[in-house]
């Protein structure tokens, strides 16, 4: 109703505590009973999905060339002078010039850089030359902190360094850790394969979109996927249908219903069957409970 009345576009000009509100106020009555406990998570999550969408999140806006901040009439080639340098509150250095800030700079940048000193005469090249640098290594130190709360494949962690620096500079860092051996698709989806396939029951199907999820590339799913081998489907099906499909297997049409569900969990036809038949045999016939009765 709300999306009849305004449209996407006119709902994404309103404010996004406005847009939950009219969502809240249509969701609720259409898709969830009123006696219902769940129905605020319910109708919450809806409205948080909704939103995302038509408030998606900026990425962070890089630093901006030298040149762009200085006025147009100082080429590369102009001198200028250090007037200030600065700590911050997190311990990076303000460096201003003649005057006027341009940037901020790591600790060691500062340091190693003999050229950041106060009074120092200095090109727009140099301090263009100084700032690439600097963007380097933060961007190779937001890498490490990223690997060392989990594992990452390049491909998902430069996805998470774009929305800080430029594509340029990220690309540049995942290849420097990828000769360093601080990222190994190859490696991260065997290790990650063989969790999900005996620690969580997934099938293989689902193994391969998970892998394709985690943002690796086809030739390296493709081969974790020859390096499983032969991987035995029949028994998790068993033993996730026995887990908790039991029941419904007893139900009018409850073979059709358990056969869609693991069908959703990326199992092949051809070993549901095989699995169902195999479940089916241990279950006591009906007449039998009734004489045991």
């Amino acid at each position: 109703m709300a999306f009849k009345f305004l449209g996407q576009r006119q709902l994404g000009k309103l404010p996004s505590r406005w847009v939950s509100t009219i969502l809240m106020v249509a969701i609720e009555p259409v898709f969830i009973p009123p006696i219902s406990p769940s129905c605020g998570l319910f109708t919450a999550a809806i409205c948080s999905i909704i939103c995302k969408k038509l408030y998606p999140s900026p990425a962070y806006p890089p630093r901006r060339p030298v040149q762009a901040i200085l006025p147009s009439e100082r080429g590369p080639a102009c001198h200028m002078t250090i007037t200030q340098l600065q700590e911050t509150k997190k311990g990076r250095f303000s460096v201003f010039v003649d005057g006027e800030f341009l940037f901020s700079v790591h600790k060691d940048t500062f340091l190693t850089r003999q050229e950041l000193a106060l009074g120092r005469q200095i090109t727009v090249e140099a301090l263009e030359e100084i700032r690439l640098a600097d963007e380097l290594l933060s961007c190779k130190e937001k890498a490490l902190t990223l690997l060392e709360y989990s594992s990452h494949s390049a491909g998902r962690l430069a996805e998470k360094l774009r929305r800080f620096y430029p594509a340029e500079t990220v690309e540049a860092v995942i290849q420097r850790l990828t000769e360093l051996g601080l990222l190994d698709d190859l490696d991260y989806g065997r290790r990650l394969a063989a969790d999900l396939l005996n620690l969580r029951g997934y099938s293989l199907g689902r193994v391969r979109q998970e892998l394709f999820r985690r943002r690796l590339d086809p030739e390296t799913i493709q081969e974790v996927m020859d390096g499983l081998g032969d991987v035995d489907q029949i028994g998790p099906i068993v033993a996730l249908v026995r887990k908790k499909y039991l029941q419904k297997l007893r139900e009018p049409q409850g073979r059709g219903k358990v056969a869609a569900a693991l069908q959703r969990r990326g199992y092949q036809y051809d070993e549901i069957r095989e699995a169902l038949a195999l479940v089916l045999e241990e279950l006591p016939d009906e007449d039998e409970e009734e004489g045991e009765e």
